[in-house]
């Protein structure tokens, strides 16, 4: 799936210019909130904090050179988040619900409360495979899980 926004720029010769989900996400307050949050749950050195952060992204980066940009923004977050974790093995931060909802809000996702044709959402979580995990309360009271990948 090709994720691009389109727009005209407002030079003398406007020109289509492309913009991937890496590029909105990493200049998104999204991105921006994601980092202060990880800093504190991990309690490092600013400094040392830094190192590792630019190492994620470093290396993120060159993985979206090579996917060539064409992919989600849920894929992107997703993904990026992995990394951080396989960073910083010792925190399972894809637990941690203000990660989740950093990650998982303004991708299109329903929320919690929304209801789907099934019935309402009534929880939504990101799966140890990096999925999205929906548990969904059919109108009859019935729980069912469903994990989404996209």
């Amino acid at each position: 799936m090709v994720n691009f926004i389109h727009y005209k720029s407002s030079e003398p010769n406007p020109k289509d210019v492309c913009i991937s989900s890496w590029d909105l996400f990493q200049g998104s307050e999204a991105f921006t909130q994601l980092k202060v949050l990880v800093e504190g749950k991990m309690g490092l050195d600013k400094n040392d904090f830094e190192v590792k952060w630019k190492k994620v992204v470093t290396d993120f980066q060159k993985q979206i050179a090579e996917w060539g940009g064409e992919t989600s923004l849920l894929n992107i977050k997703l993904y990026f988040l992995k990394r951080i974790c396989n960073a910083l093995a010792q925190y399972q931060l894809y637990k941690d619900k203000q990660v989740c909802d950093i990650v998982l809000n303004d991708v299109g996702l329903k929320a919690v409360g929304e209801r789907n044709p099934v019935g309402l959402i009534v929880g939504r979580e990101i799966s140890d495979e990096f999925g999205v995990l929906f548990t969904i309360e059919k109108d009859d009271g019935q729980r069912i899980a469903h994990e989404f990948f996209d």
